[in-house]
């Protein structure tokens, strides 16, 4: 696994090397001590052997295999979970409309552990939801205006990570968060709001620009008609010139 291979037919010497031993049936064994995570992947042994067989004797090979899985517990900044309504709305795309959505996020992850565990929600109305999305330590789940009440997260408890963790863990507990219509209304008009009023900004700058743009089209146009009639006058000159002599 990993590059590393050892001659199993030396177990029988005793532990050696990568921790291979022999065992009392004669069978040859890999002990791993500590596994880290770089230990994980597929072990294969080559078993060797004599039989005899009509035309003599005849050495055979035959190969086994087993995966070695390492898990790895999650970890937070504080070995505590934080369920928060997030200060501003985000909007999201549903069909081909967008809408606003208010988002809860569950808190703050430094690992995920291994395999990565995920957060499931429990709503009002006691549905368990998936979580939404997951950006720089927190799971989000974003909801709509319709259900407001507690809500509550926690790590899947079906995530196989968790048994790494010690039981009196309060990673392994679920953490509420409370969401009241007037919040989620307040939350949306601001956005809302912010959102109006960066486009009215955006829409300021524009015209500016165009206004910027129109009055150099017009320097421009000053400084042609100018050099038209400084061309003008010069012909002029050059005619009067022409008919003096």
């Amino acid at each position: 696994v990993n590059g590393r291979t050892q001659d199993l037919t030396k177990a029988r010497m005793g532990e050696f090397g990568f921790g291979i031993k022999a065992v009392p049936n004669h069978a040859a064994a890999l002990k791993l001590k500590s596994a880290a995570l770089s230990d994980a992947g597929t072990y294969i042994v080559n078993v060797t052997y004599m039989t005899n067989t009509e035309s003599g004797e005849q050495f055979l090979t035959a190969s086994r295999s087993a995966e070695l899985i390492v898990w790895k517990a999650p970890s937070t900044t504080d070995d505590h979970l934080h369920a928060v309504l997030d200060p501003k709305a985000v909007k999201i795309q549903t069909g081909k409309t967008f809408e606003w959505r208010v988002r809860l996020s569950c808190k703050t992850f430094l690992g995920l552990g291994q395999p990565n565990v995920s957060v499931v929600w429990k709503t009002p109305s006691d549905k368990t939801l998936p979580s939404t999305s997951y950006d720089r330590g927190a799971f989000h789940l974003d909801i709509d205006r319709t259900e407001a009440g507690l809500y509550s997260c926690q790590i899947d408890p079906k995530a196989p990570a968790l048994t790494c963790l010690d039981p009196n863990s309060f990673l392994l507990s679920n953490v509420d968060v409370y969401v009241n219509q007037a919040d989620v209304r307040h939350l949306v008009l601001e956005a809302d709001s912010a959102e109006q009023k960066a486009q009215n900004a955006e829409q300021k700058a524009q015209n500016a620009e165009q206004k910027a743009q129109l009055a150099e089209q017009k320097a421009q146009n000053a400084k042609q008609e100018a050099s038209v009639a400084e061309l003008r006058k010069q012909l002029n000159q050059s005619t009067l010139r022409s008919h003096t002599h």
